[in-house]
C-alpha cells in the first residue's frame, strides 16, 4: 500500500482554531440567576439549578393552595355542592411549583397569597 502525500492546507484560517467542544451551541455563556435570587411567577423561567448546577428552564406544576380552598368554599356557599370543585380546575386559583427538568428537585414556589 502506498502512503498518500501530506499537503499543507490550501487556505489556513487567519485566527487560531480551538478544539471542538461537544456542548457548545455557538451562544455566549450567559449566567442565569440562582433560585434564591429569583421571584418565581406563574410561567416557567430560566434559572441555575443548585442541585445539578445547570442552567435550565423550570418545569411548572399546579398545586392546591389557600386560594383554591377559599374559592372552593365560596363556590359551595353560592352554588351548592355542584360548584365546589370548579376552583380545583382553574389555573388562576392554584399555586405553582417550579422544578428542575433534569434532576426533578424543587427550585421554588409561587403562592397566590
Amino acid at each position: 500500500m502506498a502512503q498518500q502525500p501530506m499537503y499543507p492546507p490550501i487556505n489556513p484560517p487567519p485566527y487560531p482554531v480551538e478544539p471542538y467542544s461537544p456542548g457548545f451551541k455557538g451562544e455566549p455563556d450567559i449566567p442565569a440567576p440562582e433560585p434564591h435570587d429569583v421571584t418565581f411567577g406563574e410561567e416557567p423561567m430560566c434559572v441555575r439549578c443548585p442541585h445539578c448546577n445547570l442552567t435550565v428552564e423550570s418545569s411548572i406544576s399546579p398545586e392546591t393552595g389557600k386560594v383554591t380552598w377559599l374559592s372552593s368554599i365560596g363556590c359551595f356557599i353560592l352554588g351548592g355542592i355542584i360548584c365546589f370543585w370548579i376552583p380545583f380546575c382553574w389555573k388562576c386559583t392554584r399555586d405553582v411549583k417550579h422544578t428542575c427538568p433534569r434532576c426533578g428537585r424543587e427550585l421554588g414556589f409561587y403562592r397566590r397569597c
